[in-house]
């Protein structure tokens, strides 16, 4: 798999051929959808530190970067950059993916520079996108005063706390109502 991770597009079109150790077989298309089928259940698996499934459990989403990170060290860009790749391959050979995606990762498929947006977080998580659509829904004047939140976010992920600033010096910065609409598409930005 990590040859196959710098493989180009060109390369990818030309398909690959598989055997499966110890089995006898001719790779006249199943044996590779098997594979396919196998490799992405295994990638696509919550517990591996590349996707999560969403509150309601049936869509899957791409971790936030810093647990991604800690998971699997500098390699993660490498790993996500394969997976575009073969998730591109095994669509383009009509190959079945068992998974439901968020329509902003299908964005992400389109175009690399899509933007995430607070409405897509109805589908990653609710409450979440419940409460940053009532700071954007609240009275401006008395928002700051309401919420007491700064331009960071805390996260926990294997037990270990961390406070992230979404932009330098996040943590002194107040959310206001002049500037709720900046913290939001940030705070998106960070957790899609």
């Amino acid at each position: 798999l990590e040859a196959m991770g710098a493989w180009g597009p060109a390369r990818w079109r030309q398909g690959v051929v598989v055997h499966f150790e110890g089995e006898q077989g001719v790779d006249c298309g199943a044996l590779t959808r098997e594979w396919a089928k196998i490799l992405c259940q295994q990638l696509l698996r919550p517990g591996r530190g590349l996707f999560r499934r969403t509150a309601r459990g049936n869509r899957v989403v791409v971790l936030a970067d810093q647990e991604s990170e800690l998971a699997h060290g500098e390699s993660t860009e490498g790993i996500y950059c394969f997976l575009g790749r073969f998730i591109a391959f095994a669509l383009w050979r009509g190959i079945r993916i068992d998974a439901l995606f968020t329509p902003h990762l299908f964005r992400l498929m389109l175009d690399p520079h899509a933007k995430a947006t607070h409405e897509d977080l109805r589908e990653v998580d609710t409450k979440l996108h419940a409460n940053l659509h009532m700071m954007l829904t609240s009275d401006h004047e008395t928002l700051e005063e309401t919420f007491l939140m700064t331009f960071c976010i805390d996260t926990e992920y294997l037990g270990v706390r961390s406070t992230y600033d979404l932009i330098p010096g996040g943590s002194e910065i107040p959310v206001t109502g002049e500037n709720v609409h900046s913290f939001v598409d940030l705070y998106v930005l960070h957790v899609k």
